[in-house]
């Protein structure tokens, strides 16, 4: 465990040959209201876009809050809404994401991947099929 961001997270770090090929961040704050969720993706996601230019996706599974910031975490909460952003070069894959746990919660995560532990990934996946 460690502090990422000013928000508590779970840290693993992923390692192939001694080398370092990854990290995943899941973030454990607890908050009273479930907007607060949302505005910790916020700050993390500033600190991202101030050093990555981070694609945004939104997949609305139900729309009846898209346009209701106010009940933001409510929508993540109940599965409504997936929120993610993402950053692709020729060496870094970054995914930071905010949803549901489904188990009437809210999962705040943010992946780091090298080239490298991508491809590996895909040689794995290639040998089980």
């Amino acid at each position: 465990e460690d502090i990422v961001g000013g928000l508590n997270a779970i840290i693993s770090y992923h390692f192939k040959k001694d080398k370092l090929l990854g990290g995943t961040y899941y973030f454990q704050e607890s908050h009273q209201s479930d907007n607060m969720y949302y505005e910790d993706f916020k700050i993390i996601s500033n600190i991202l876009n101030d050093k990555y230019i981070m694609e945004p996706v939104e997949n609305w599974n139900n729309t009846t809050f898209k346009n209701r910031p106010n009940d933001i975490g409510f929508a993540l909460k109940m599965g409504h809404v997936e929120i993610a952003e993402m950053y692709l070069d020729k060496q870094t894959s970054i995914v930071h994401t905010i949803a549901s746990d489904n188990e009437n919660g809210i999962k705040h995560a943010l992946f780091y991947r090298s080239a490298e532990f991508v491809a590996s990934m895909l040689e794995g996946m290639d040998e089980e099929f």
